[in-house]
């Protein structure tokens, strides 16, 4: 079965515990743009993140 876009960031997530816009914005991850967006979807969701800004890149830290 073929991931969705929300499924991949959140097996990121689970695996990680990070995600980053550039991280993506590359191949891997199918140039997902709208990062921001899956990140709201996730926070309605009940997810927790701290957002944290590195050398012009958004990093997004699952903290709950």
């Amino acid at each position: 079965m073929k991931k969705n876009q929300v499924d991949r960031i959140k097996s990121k997530l689970n695996r990680d515990g990070f995600v980053t816009r550039n991280e993506c914005l590359n191949l891997q991850y199918h140039k997902i743009s709208r990062l921001s967006a899956i990140i709201l979807l996730l926070k309605r969701q009940g997810w927790k993140f701290e957002t944290v800004e590195e050398k012009g890149d958004y990093k997004y830290i699952v903290i709950k």
